[in-house]
């Protein structure tokens, strides 16, 4: 099947990151929570920054995020 595009194929190797995620802050600068986000985003950057690097052609990129139960939305769901 030559000349035939590849509209999505599922990830080979799916990526865990060793940083927690982190939600979006609205808070000051230099406040802990804008601290702990620009933490996890930088991690993020630096994980798919090494994925793309050894990619070629054009690439779409997906981030699934699972937070704690713990975790309280905006909405106030969670425990």
């Amino acid at each position: 099947m030559s000349g035939m595009v590849s509209m999505y194929r599922c990830p080979a190797d799916a990526v865990r990151l060793s940083v927690e995620p982190q939600l979006a802050s609205w808070d000051r600068a230099g406040h802990p929570s804008q601290v702990r986000l620009a933490g996890f985003l930088a991690h993020v950057d630096a994980v798919v920054a090494q994925a793309l690097a050894a990619a070629s052609g054009r690439v779409a990129v997906e981030l699934t995020v699972g937070l704690p139960l713990r975790c309280r939305s905006l909405m106030g769901a969670g425990t």
